[in-house]
């Protein structure tokens, strides 16, 4: 199965990708910020893995974008 074009891709599932990537990334800001205020070990662990979680999630998201050559560099700028 070869990745999806440009052209596959409907502006719905763009549009859930990019709200998908940035619910994770706000996330994870917010996560790792309060992380260092955890003082009960098993609930840091539980953020930690969280954060482990969320970044693979954003990496996955990313890579589909990357591999698919959904987004171009022009479109960055």
């Amino acid at each position: 199965m070869e990745g999806y074009s440009l052209r596959e891709v409907t502006a719905s599932e763009l549009l859930a990708m990019r709200e998908l990537l940035q619910m994770e990334s706000v996330g994870l800001a917010k996560i790792q910020a309060m992380e260092s205020m955890i003082d009960d070990s098993q609930l840091r662990a539980a953020a930690r893995t969280s954060i482990r979680a969320m970044q693979n999630r954003i990496r996955s998201l990313q890579q589909f974008i990357e591999d698919n050559h959904l987004i171009h560099s022009r479109e960055v700028f």
